[in-house]
């Protein structure tokens, strides 16, 4: 349907097509320890179609508890064995001393000033500070080196701000301490490294450490965030334009990496939005879509107002009229125009901002008809717009709207061969040879990419209709064509009716009755059956941009107009995806009405063809009761009398208050193909599921039988959460099973399923790419770069279509059903081919998948409104208390369908 939210929040890396390539359609697709050897390359193996060669021997784990976590099993054997390039670059080396950690403090430092309080520190302090050690600060709170400093245990310090200051002021001073804290010894990573020991305090302090020392130097030729592993320039040629006051700085990722008998720099490009760098007039022009600012003065009203104080709320700018002692403000809200905004002046008079500028600096404003921008409310300090200006490296910190994400991607989807090039230049522009701070830790690193042994996986055998032409279906290039196929299960559909929200003019009845003609012959050839002309066809009595109420008023009547014989389905046809206009579509069906919906966009329906019909024909199928499109074999995957369960939770955006959403989604058919959701909201920025009791015992009433095993995937989670969540989560899934029988012996499988990572492989040999220089689907890898000992890997399921493919990474944090490497992964590479929205394998297992289309409907749900800028993924596992918003229960006849494809 469209109208699901966006991961990001401005941020890209070129990652290609998000979650896995279109839908196929009729045409479909065209096409040392614990590891291998290390001794040098691996001798590349023929590529012959004969049976894969065995696997490298594996060295058994030791016995003794290193993890919480299940121990990798052994490598895997099944499919094709390759040889990839991967963009982690060896650490050949690091100190062996221990790591000193100081705290250092800057509480009573304003936080637009720590970025500057490094560079002032060593150039004011370095010998009662530093003498000869290389230390390195994250500029927040924590500073590394490899010996003691010459001052003890603390010592406090006073530093002097630099700039421009009146002669009568001397410059400003801020206190900071810096304190020793404890030493960390390296021997604990190696141990860790050589699956001798678990990963405890000490690694992690010893990473963080090496990975600020990468950070250091970057930091002072580009633009961070503080807490951020990538770092961003501004190009010399000029930026990429986004639209809307945004451009793209292009840049790189680093994060040193953790492997067996290896620590490795994994390094990527990556890409994110900054404001232009304009004069606020220029800037408040582009973000409202004006040519320039001399076109404002017609288009400054309360909506647009709004609209820049959004784009622009803690935005730093720089004021253009003191000559040298320009100074930079935070953007706190907009106020009146400027000829309206008044003060106080300094003899007791009202005056407007205007007339003080041109008092006091023989301004006269072109512009005094902008808003004025306050830059400190308890002052009400205004300034005109344009004595403002944005400079360049300023984040835009908002979620982009679907014209800049569309821009972005054209931006950042990088071709795998232009990628490599991009990362190995970056290995050259990032001299880590020469680097003072690297060498203060002894990091030696490797300028190669590693090459890294994987495997190529089987496609799966995709099933239909057993009586239809091509009931077994073998995908090439993870993709198959839909001709001559029929749905396993294909629905019968006796009453729908049309909606339309488009222009009348520009989409009129005929086009719309021509539309249904195709659609069912379409979907009679597919068989999902609709035995009659639609019985309502209603156009909306005026444009619901402008009249929200006219969505639910026009399709309450629509369902009227169907007579007793309520509708199965309700196809609405609407002029543009604007998700206003869309969630107020599936409230009011989801909630209120209880008819799954199928929203098309207007010009589909003007240029209607099959191939639009066909892909239609997939989503109708699993929105009603009963439809099942392809299948695979669960009998081949050693999983008998089990469900499957995918989890995921969506947060709002970074400040705001408004409830978190969790989103749980579980099949217990025959083949896994049909699945339930279940929804919750709970507090801000929550990772945990507080409620998955609640959830699971919601699904198995549904099911009405306990299984033998669960596997359960959960998206979003990142390494510093795995214990939390799969401790709470796993004893919320026994309790669960608990209530429906205290004495059921169920097994659990947990696996967390990441996306938000920076590994890329690219082939090594041209046998092994696809038409989009991507490797083939179905790579996986399991060894060279993954954990020490857990039992974690990448899978790339999918094809690429734009861009280098990210493979999504698994990790097992429990397995009581004992899955061998072989079993789980071609299980989860196999599911991917049954996403049931296209005839293509997704880079994402469907569980995993659903669960966030799941919470990305229930955001039309809540009651009063959610937040708009969401973000599925990883926050903190406590999160805050949020708005204690309610959730609008969906009606049992959309439960009963796959209402969220």
């Amino acid at each position: 349907d469209g109208g699901g939210s966006g991961r990001g929040r401005g941020g890209y890396d070129g990652a290609g097509r998000g979650r896995g390539g279109g839908r196929g359609g009729f045409d479909g697709g065209k096409g040392p320890r614990g590891g291998p050897p290390r001794g040098g390359p691996m001798k590349r193996l023929p590529r012959t179609g004969q049976p894969a060669p065995p696997a490298p021997k594996w060295t058994p784990l030791p016995t003794h508890d290193l993890s919480d976590f299940p121990k990798r099993p052994g490598y895997g054997t099944k499919g094709t064995r390759l040889l990839v390039e991967s963009n982690f670059f060896r650490i050949n080396k690091y100190t062996e001393e221990n790591i000193q950690h100081y705290d250092v403090d800057v509480s009573n430092v304003p936080s637009p000033v720590i970025k500057k309080l490094w560079p002032l520190i060593v150039a004011q302090h370095k010998n009662e500070l530093l003498g000869s050690v290389h230390a390195v600060y994250d500029g927040r709170a924590n500073l590394y080196c490899t010996k003691r400093l010459p001052f003890g245990d603390e010592i406090s310090l006073s530093v002097a701000m630099e700039g421009p200051t009146r002669p009568d002021k001397p410059p400003k001073t801020y206190p900071i301490k810096v304190k020793w804290v404890q030493d960390y010894n390296t021997e604990s990573l190696s141990r860790f490294l050589r699956a001798q020991g678990s990963f405890d305090a000490h690694c992690q302090t010893v990473i963080n450490a090496f990975d600020v020392a990468f950070r250091m130097e970057p930091r002072t030729r580009f633009y961070m965030k503080p807490k951020s592993r990538s770092f961003y320039m501004s190009s010399p040629n000029g930026n990429a334009p986004l639209g809307q006051g945004a451009e793209v700085y292009n840049g790189y990722y680093q994060s040193v990496r953790p492997a067996a008998n290896q620590l490795f720099l994994n390094l990527d490009v990556s890409a994110t939005s900054f404001y232009e760098t304009k004069r606020l007039p220029e800037l408040a022009a582009s973000i409202l879509q004006v040519s320039d600012a001399s076109q404002l003065s017609g288009q400054i009203n309360a909506f647009s107002i709004k609209t820049l104080k959004d784009k622009m709320k803690k935005m730093r700018v720089f004021t253009t009229h003191r000559g040298t002692s320009n100074r930079g403000y935070g953007i706190q809200d907009l106020g009146k125009s400027a000829d309206q905004q008044t003060f106080t002046d300094e003899n007791g008079r009202q005056i407007s901002v205007a007339d003080y500028f041109q008092k006091a600096y023989g301004l006269r404003l072109r512009y005094k008809f902008l808003p004025t921008v306050i830059t400190d409310k308890a002052k009400q300090t205004a300034h005109p717009m344009e004595v403002l200006e944005v400079r360049p490296g300023t984040f835009f910190d908002h979620k982009l709207s679907s014209t800049q994400q569309a821009n972005m991607i054209k931006v950042t989807a990088q071709m795998p061969d232009y990628r490599k090039e991009r990362i190995e230049n970056g290995v050259k522009q990032m001299k880590y040879g020469n680097n003072p701070y690297l060498k203060g830790f002894g990091l030696e690193v490797n300028p190669t990419m590693e090459q890294v042994n994987a495997r190529l996986l089987p496609p799966a055998a995709v099933q239909y209709h057993p009586k239809c032409r091509e009931a077994i279906t073998t995908p090439h290039g993870g993709a198959w064509q839909l001709r001559g196929k029929r749905a396993t299960i294909g629905s019968v559909i006796n009453t729908w009716a049309v909606v339309s929200f488009a222009n009348p003019q520009q989409v009129t009845r005929d086009h719309i009755m021509t539309f249904c003609q195709l659609l069912k012959k379409t979907s009679g050839e597919y068989g999902v059956l609709f035995n009659k002309p639609p019985a309502a066809l209603v156009p909306a009595r005026s444009r619901p941009l402008t009249n929200l109420p006219v969505v639910g008023f026009t399709l309450r009547e629509a369902v009227s107009k169907c007579g007793p014989a309520r509708p199965e389905m309700l196809m609405v046809v609407v002029a543009d995806m604007n998700q206003e206009v869309y969630r107020e579509i599936k409230r009011v069906c989801d909630v209120e009405l209880g008819v799954p919906s199928q929203c098309m966009q207007s010009k589909k329906i003007t240029d209607a063809n099959a191939q639009y019909c066909a892909n239609l024909c997939l989503k109708i199928n699993m929105k009603t009761p009963q439809g099942i499109n392809q299948t695979i074999n669960l009998k081949n995957y050693k999983v008998s009398n089990a469900f499957v369960f995918g989890a995921d939770v969506t947060h709002p955006k970074p400040g705001s208050e408004a409830s978190s959403i969790a989103a749980l989604c579980g099949a217990w058919d025959a083949n896994w193909s049909r699945y339930r959701a279940a929804v919750r909201v709970q507090g801000s920025r929550v990772e945990i599921i507080t409620d998955l009791e609640g959830m699971i015992t919601e699904l198995l009433n549904a099911a009405k039988a306990l299984p033998q095993s669960i596997i359960f995937y959960r998206d979003g989670v990142s390494e510093g959460q795995f214990a939390e969540v799969v401790n709470a989560e796993v004893a919320a899934i026994r309790k669960a099973i608990a209530k429906k029988n205290p004495r059921a012996k169920v097994k659990i499988t947990f696996v967390v399923v990441q996306k938000r990572h920076h590994a890329r492989f690219f082939p090594l040999a041209d046998e092994d790419r696809d038409r989009s220089g991507n490797i083939h689907p179905g790579l996986v890898v399991e060894s060279d770069i993954t954990h020490p000992f857990e039992f974690n890997f990448y899978l790339q399921s999918h094809a690429g279509l734009k861009g280098t493919c990210r493979p999504a990474l698994y990790h097992v944090l429990l397995d009581e059903n004992r899955f061998s490497a072989d079993d789980l992964q071609l299980l989860t590479h196999h599911l991917c081919y049954t996403y049931a929205r296209c005839t293509r394998s997704v880079s994402l297992v469907p569980p995993a998948y659903y669960a966030h289309l799941i919470a990305a409907r229930a955001q039309s749900h809540i009651k009063g409104g959610w937040d708009s800028d969401s973000v599925s993924g990883t926050t903190s596992a406590s999160g805050g208390a949020g708005r204690g918003q309610e959730i609008l229960k969906i009606q049992e006849s959309v439960l009963r369908t796959m209402y969220f494809v």
